[in-house]
């Protein structure tokens, strides 16, 4: 492994295992490591060596978000990458380089979390992007623009966390619906930093919080169910 700090793993369709660090792409083969570095006077290399997020498509496709190099597509046949990155004054363009959270919806089109300036949502067939960020007279806007974590449940919803806390998207009119205004004030969502969503056999969206705790989110019922560290109870 080429760093002790590791911020993401996944295993691919060959069963490869492959880790984010604060240096460098690790690809675990079961025997050995294969380590990829950014390096200055290569293009295809990794765009930047601090890689926080990676994900596998539907079509097989890898990638991976860094901090500072935006977003690399890995081509297995080249064993080398394509960096797509933040172009100022473009449209089409990745909103940020610093890529926190990688998610696919059911359309295929790639949401790229990013860590100051909102998400991207990229359209692999037709390779445009689409950006969205937090706008303070928009109350239908995303509610922050950190995101960590995008997850698209079994029923096609799709929720961002954001440093704000908790939202929908709805792909109809491309509003965000925070979660914590919809519900009833002993049900609420607290407004802390999303890191992770999940869900579970039963539909039920889980969502752990920076300082507390996790939440469980019935979308039937629209109530969350709060779990917190209790020092005296061990269970």
């Amino acid at each position: 492994l080429s760093q002790s700090t590791v911020y993401c793993g996944i295993q691919d369709h060959l069963g490869y295992m492959w880790f984010g660090t604060d240096d460098g792409l690790n690809c675990f083969d079961g025997l050995q490591f294969k380590v990829y570095h950014h390096k200055p006077d290569d293009s295809t290399s990794l765009s930047n060596n601090r890689v926080m997020s990676i994900l596998e498509d539907s079509d097989n496709n890898l990638w991976i978000g860094t901090i500072g190099g935006g977003l690399n597509l890995f081509q297995r046949a080249k064993d080398n990458f394509i960096a797509i990155n933040n172009v100022a004054c473009s449209k089409n363009s990745i909103i940020d380089d610093r890529v926190m959270a990688l998610w696919e919806d059911k359309s295929g089109k790639i949401w790229i979390g990013t860590s100051e300036e909102g998400v991207s949502v990229f359209d692999r067939k037709t390779g445009q992007l689409k950006n969205y960020r937090h706008n303070a007279m928009d109350t239908n806007s995303l509610p922050g623009n950190l995101v960590r974590a995008v997850f698209a449940s079994n029923n096609g919803s799709i929720f961002i966390g954001t440093s704000k806390g908790l939202c929908e998207f709805n792909p109809q009119n491309e509003t965000f619906t925070p979660i914590v205004h919809n519900l009833p004030e002993n049900h609420s969502l607290p407004l802390n930093a999303v890191r992770k969503i999940i869900s579970d056999s039963k539909g039920n969206i889980w969502f752990t919080l920076e300082n507390s705790g996790v939440v469980v989110y019935n979308q039937k019922e629209k109530n969350c169910t709060r779990l917190l560290h209790d020092p005296n109870n061990d269970n």
